[in-house]
């Protein structure tokens, strides 16, 4: 497994999301990985980031610290599993998904594609109107792509249907690796800027956010380039963003993000003082915990709507705007600004 050597995140506060269900391991954000021995932790101090591909749908995920390196981590040993009443959940999915079930078998390219899936399943259940939503919208019969396709939360839907063809692209291949195989889904592990695609794709799918994980205009500009490419004549591009992340004083989703903020660190959290050093995006460090210790500790880098300037985006790219709809959500992170365009003939 190659090095990975990430850009370091500029120097502000950032926001904290606390979870705090257990999970069936315990790890600990940036360069450090306890290892329990007896009543006894001792720290164990690794010196290179390993390439854990873990950009992609749904977060752009580092492991954080603030000082140089950054350093991930490389295996896990012990405890196995916390308290079994807290676990049996994540044990039962643990074991029919084929993850290891003997102590000191788990390993870092399991963590983050588990943490994930875990996530999306227990906290985000106000958005999972999205499937219906995207089911209903791309027809079948066709050919899609989906970029930021993560474990297939939304392309293996797709793919149930009669005739369908579904490409499910994602950086992860650790994510890639938890879909299950179905005749008319496949998984291609490709950077969304660098598509190892032809002209074949009738709809192309960008859902949850994916496209608020680029950093630049340059790299949001190179991917539209990208699913434009791949576009057929009269091929459609709907792009999911969401409207809370925005430049504004105070929103729903700022409101819970400062609750869990001061909730772990027990200090109020002024959530605009955290926004206007970064006027095109905000930094989310989200933190999965037990009651003994911190789990993992990652960071998203999402930019805002406005910084997007997706409308004027789409027509440089040589795409026609049909429209902005609401599309699904609820909660206190709404999706509801989804954009289609289509390629001219």
């Amino acid at each position: 497994m190659g090095r990975h050597h990430l850009e370091h995140l500029p120097s502000a506060p950032l926001f904290r999301m606390a979870h705090d269900q257990a999970l069936p391991f315990p790890i600990v954000p940036a360069h450090t990985l306890i290892v329990r021995v007896g009543r006894k932790s001792v720290p164990a101090r690794h010196e290179s980031m390993t390439d854990s591909d873990v950009a992609g749908y749904g977060t752009y995920a580092e492991h954080f610290s603030p000082s140089p390196p950054l350093c991930g981590i490389q295996s896990i040993r012990r405890p196995w599993p916390p308290r079994p009443s807290k676990s049996a959940t994540f044990r039962g999915e643990w074991q029919t998904q084929g993850y290891p079930r003997r102590r000191g078998e788990m390993r870092e390219q399991y963590v983050e594609a588990l943490l994930y899936d875990w996530h999306n399943q227990h906290k985000l259940r106000d958005q999972r109107l999205d499937l219906e939503y995207w089911l209903t919208l791309v027809p079948p019969q066709q050919n899609t792509v989906v970029l930021g396709a993560g474990t297939g939360r939304v392309a293996s839907p797709l793919a149930t249907r009669p005739g369908s063809r579904v490409v499910a692209v994602d950086l992860s291949r650790r994510r890639l690796a938890r879909i299950p195989a179905a005749p008319g889904l496949h998984p291609v592990c490709a950077d969304m800027r660098r598509l190892p695609l032809s002209r074949t794709a009738d709809q192309v799918v960008v859902p949850y956010s994916t496209f608020q994980l680029l950093r630049t205009a340059e790299d949001r500009e190179r991917a539209l380039a990208e699913a434009v490419r791949i576009m057929r004549p009269g091929a459609t591009l709907h792009i999911d963003v969401s409207s809370n992340f925005d430049l504004r004083e105070s929103s729903d989703w700022q409101r819970v993000l400062s609750a869990s903020c001061e909730e772990v660190s027990r200090q109020p959290v002024e959530e605009w003082e955290r926004t206007r050093s970064h006027p095109d995006h905000i930094l989310i460090d989200k933190t999965f915990r037990t009651d003994e210790c911190v789990l993992l500790r990652f960071t998203e880098h999402w930019t805002h709507l406005r910084a997007l300037n997706l409308e004027a985006a789409l027509v440089r790219a040589g795409l026609a705007l049909e429209r902005v709809d609401h599309g699904y959500g609820g909660g206190a992170s709404p999706h509801r600004r989804i954009y289609h365009a289509r390629r001219p003939l």
